[in-house]
């Protein structure tokens, strides 16, 4: 699982380099449970074959 953490509010907040991250790391290694922790945005994204589950903190702590 790679997890990334940023705070943002929505989609267009997130640094594409964050994304990218995300799916190099995941093409490298296969692990592919990809998660952005957010402040209070909750969403799932796929970018290049790879969904990204972006969860707020609160829930992530839960």
């Amino acid at each position: 699982m790679y997890i990334q953490v940023s705070y943002v509010s929505s989609q267009n907040e997130i640094n594409r380099n964050e994304i990218r991250s995300l799916v190099k790391g995941s093409q490298i290694t296969e692990f592919n449970k990809l998660t952005i922790v957010s402040w209070d945005l909750e969403d799932e994204i796929t970018v290049e074959g790879k969904k990204i589950r972006i969860v707020p903190l609160w829930k992530y702590l839960l």
